[in-house]
């Protein structure tokens, strides 16, 4: 059996009180922290695992994969098997992922509590261990109290990326890094043999949240003071108030207000300033910045309206701004008149990749600054042309790329420009031994442009040394070390803690792709999701009714709201255009015996699908992958 077909891909554990069903499995809400509470009536630890199917990218009609897994919970320090559960992997061809979830038996009232514990992934069938998951056990109730009693919070604000200062308002510089940063005090007599995760909510003027769940660090053991402290990319939607909440075991324990657009006020808040919102909403973010001692000068009540009126306006812009042709676009920069003409307007084509866009931006200029120096007779430093794109699937990297491969060929560092795009089936053959020659030969294509490689990540297996993926990255790495052929790109694309995780196992890429080289597309917003269909629909020259717009807005609402990994971003959206709402379209029209000329450009709200999931509460948690 091939045990490359299957890719483990993430694990995720919950605790299960009571008797075990498959309901309350189903009920379960999972996550990626890396410890599980447990009280005396907790009878199984709850498994979540998605499941990579490799056989989707094979060219082959046989992609379904059936399977049996073992998984198996042990002591993390005697490796003494504590319960193991057989599940059936059914995959079918049409999916690149699957979740099976699972409970295996944990008896809390006689095991040992505050420990490490291992949940491990086998093939039944091959005995080949797929992967891992340590994760540490806390008592719901340690020393009197409970758990998320473990810490209060003495201080808290915002910080830049490399200090430690707080302030109650700093404004970085554009698509910089700031932090927000609780001081905390541990409040338990005894000591816990680890310290549990700390999770960080930010929700911000945008409507938008980001949470993590992050270390504590301890500052001084002796006086019991810790921090725990989240980055966060400052763009220019995320300028204003915000509020962070910090949480143990889903309680909040903690929560501050600060602003990300000057002037800088410095010192953080305390006392009755970090008690948490009952209910986060923009107005009650500003009221309770409004009460901060630190600002009764600066920001008075008759302010308040004015910081509000600059909230919507600021959202009605950005709801409006884009452009009418085509592209996934998304509104455009302030600065980016300021780029090279042969970037610039290709890039106001596209939705959101706010930070691509502003890296991309100054990647131009400094090719063109280096043009200009060439044609002086000055000497020029040369650039590093490697990169390393993640993202999800549908949100613009191969485009971006083919923009890169344009702009590169008209400053004269590429002499076509090209694109050539690669995967894991494409390079490493159906033989052993096929890989050299087929990525000598995408090498070869691509001279004078870009091969690009997406879903990179697939190409390093790290407990086959024979993998031939990683034969592959091999024969990239001699490219690559290759002075004398500077005459190619390479852009390594795929999910991004999977890439990152292939970026730490390699030097070899470390050392050719440097950090200003590795660009994040994050996901499209609902707003986002919308914008690129009325993109389509004017281009092709489709009339989304009034009716037809609120129903198309409810539908990628509960599509967003429900959407895993595989979640195709703007091609979801023309998916869903091209395979549903236009057949429906033509069905309703051509049922008429005289469809008129404004009927076949109206689109109706019956023509739109009912929402495919549940849609989900605004105040929810974002998970993250370890």
């Amino acid at each position: 059996m091939n045990q490359t077909d299957i890719i483990l891909s993430q694990i995720m554990l919950a605790s299960i009180e009571g008797r075990a069903t498959t309901r309350k499995l189903t009920e379960t809400r999972f996550d990626c922290r890396n410890d599980v509470v447990a009280s005396p009536q907790t009878s199984a630890i709850a498994v979540s695992i998605t499941l990579f199917n490799e056989k989707w990218l094979s060219p082959g009609n046989d992609r379904r994969i059936r399977r049996k897994l073992i998984l198996t919970l042990t002591n993390a320090e005697s490796d003494a098997r504590i319960s193991s559960k057989t599940v059936t992997v059914n995959i079918p061809g049409s999916l690149m992922f699957t979740e099976v979830c699972a409970h295996l038996p944990f008896k809390a009232i006689s095991l040992p509590l505050d420990h490490d514990y291992n949940l491990i992934v086998t093939d039944a069938a091959t005995g080949v261990q797929l992967g891992h998951r340590e994760f540490h056990v806390f008592p719901n109730r340690y020393d009197g109290r409970k758990i998320e009693d473990a810490f209060s919070a003495e201080e808290a604000g915002i910080t830049t990326i490399y200090g430690s200062r707080l302030f109650s308002s700093l404004s970085p510089r554009p698509n910089d890094y700031a932090s927000v940063r609780f001081n905390l005090m541990y409040e338990f007599n005894d000591r816990l043999d680890k310290m549990p995760d700390v999770e960080i909510r930010l929700y911000f003027p945008d409507g938008s949240l980001i949470s993590r769940f992050h270390t504590v660090i301890c500052d001084n053991p002796d006086v019991d003071r810790y921090h725990v402290e989240a980055p966060f990319l400052v763009t220019d939607d995320k300028r204003g108030i915000v509020y962070a909440e910090a949480l143990i075991d889903d309680v909040a324990f903690a929560g501050v207000v600060f602003r990300t657009e000057g002037p800088e006020l410095k010192g953080g808040q305390s006392g009755k300033h970090l008690h948490i919102l009952d209910d986060y909403s923009l107005r009650a973010a500003t009221n309770r910045f409004l009460e901060q001692d630190t600002h009764e000068d600066e920001f008075t009540e008759e302010n308040f309206d004015r910081l509000l009126d600059e909230f919507i306006k600021s959202e009605k812009e950005a709801t409006s701004a884009g452009n009418d042709t085509e592209g996934n676009g998304r509104n455009s920069d302030k600065d980016s008149h300021e780029a090279p003409d042969s970037l610039s307007n290709e890039l106001q084509q596209l939705v959101g990749l706010t930070e691509v866009k502003q890296k991309l931006i100054t990647y131009g200029k400094m090719m063109k600054f280096n043009a200009m120096r060439s044609e002086a007779g000055l000497p020029v430093v040369s650039a590093p042309l490697h990169s390393m794109f993640l993202g999800s699937p549908g949100t613009g990297k191969t485009t971006v790329a083919k923009m890169i491969g344009k702009m590169l060929h008209d400053v004269g560092l590429l002499s076509k420009g090209h694109v050539v795009v690669r995967e894991r089936a494409t390079l490493s053959g159906t033989h052993y031994g096929d890989h050299e020659d087929l990525t000598l030969k995408a090498l070869e294509e691509a001279k004078g442009g870009i091969l690009f490689i997406d879903e990179a990540y697939q190409l390093f297996q790290q407990n086959d040394s024979k993998d031939p993926g990683r034969l592959v990255l091999e024969t990239l790495l001699t490219a690559l070390a290759d002075e004398n052929n500077r005459d190619w790109m390479l852009i390594l694309a795929g999910y991004r803690d999977e890439m990152l995780r292939l970026f730490d196992m390699n030097p070899g890429l470390r050392s050719r792709i440097p950090e200003a080289n590795i660009y994040t597309f994050d996901d499209f917003s609902e707003s986002e999701l919308m914008e690129i269909a009325d993109r389509w629909f004017k281009k092709n020259k489709y009339n989304l009714t009034a009716d037809a717009r609120a129903a198309l807005v409810n539908r990628l609402s509960s599509d967003h709201a429900a959407r895993d990994r595989s979640f195709g971003n703007a091609r979801h959206v023309v998916n869903l255009i091209q395979t549903s709402i236009l057949p429906s379209m033509a069905s309703r029209i051509m049922d008429k015996e005289m469809p008129s000329q404004e009927s076949l450009t109206d689109i109706l709200p019956s023509d739109i699908p009912a929402p495919s999931a549940p849609m989900q509460p605004t105040r929810r948690r974002i998970g993250f992958n370890p």
